[in-house]
């Protein structure tokens, strides 16, 4: 019983019997793979040294800069394009004042089709004035303040305070001009005038007579009286009439200062027309 278990018990590792030299062993095919390793990587050389991987690079840069260049004309013909949509609107609202005026010149005696038409006219300087305000939006640093002020004081008579506001401010940021940051300061404060804001309409008109400050005082005198009288207009038009009496004088007073022109006489009458001009609140002198 015992020489049985004996036979069946499992093999001692110890007694296995050692690799023959014909196995050769795992120490030379190792070695061997390392080799062939070393002359893979000797033979491979940097990246940079590789004339397909240079003229893959080459190429994806000459895309990415022709792309840029692209996106670029474009752009270009882009805002080129709205400046031109912008001058052919700025030039069409601008001309919609002189229209209404031959329309009631016309057909003074005809109430009916003057009020149709001037309807139709206070529609398209509406749709006008808000197209051009769109076309500002997409290239605000190519407009002048002279467009700005078209634009702002279309949307002011349209009765769209808001976007008014948002225009004018636009142009009194962009541009340094005496001329145009007085236009546009004149259409703020037309814009507080219509709203009620009486203390920022105010302030906006006399941020227009600022403007000039630095001018020659002949050049300075002839933008004041403008200024002036259109300020005495809007205060007589809310029956500020001590108000509008002050900046009447003040108009005569600039006006005095300068030589007779037909821009002087032209003023005088201006100044006669306000001055006589009865409200409510305000009878005329």
């Amino acid at each position: 019983m015992t020489s049985d278990v004996s036979a069946r018990r499992d093999p001692d590792p110890s007694e296995a019997p050692a690799p023959s030299a014909s196995d050769g062993g795992l120490a030379p095919r190792v070695a061997a793979l390392e080799a062939a390793r070393a002359a893979r990587a000797a033979n491979e050389r940097p990246w940079y040294r590789q004339a397909s991987v240079l003229i893959a690079g080459l190429a994806l840069a000459f895309s990415m800069m022709a792309t840029w260049f692209g996106e670029q004309r474009a752009g270009e013909r882009d805002a080129a394009a709205a400046r031109v949509e912008l001058s052919q609107l700025i030039q069409r609202l601008t001309s919609l004042p002189k229209d209404n005026a031959e329309l009631q010149a016309k057909y003074a005696g005809d109430t009916d089709t003057l009020n149709t038409l001037s309807g139709m006219v206070t529609t398209e300087n509406a749709v006008l004035a808000l197209q051009a305000s769109d076309v500002i939006a997409r290239i605000p640093d190519l407009v002048t303040g002279a467009e700005y002020f078209a634009v702002g004081q279309a949307l002011v008579q349209t009765g769209d305070y808001a976007r008014a506001g948002t225009v004018l401010d636009a142009g009194l940021a962009r541009d340094n001009d005496p001329s145009s940051l007085a236009a546009l300061w004149r259409a703020k404060g037309a814009l507080s005038f219509a709203t009620g804001e009486l203390g920022q309409a105010r302030t906006a008109m006399s941020r227009a007579l600022e403007a000039y400050a630095a001018a020659e005082p002949s050049v300075a005198a002839a933008a004041d009286v403008y200024t002036e009288w259109v300020w005495a207009g809007m205060e007589k038009s809310l029956g500020q009439c001590e108000a509008a009496a002050a900046h009447l004088e003040r108009a005569k007073a600039h006006l005095g200062a300068l030589p007779l022109t037909a821009y002087k006489v032209q003023m005088m009458q201006s100044l006669s027309d306000v001055e006589h001009q009865g409200t409510d609140a305000c009878p005329s002198s």
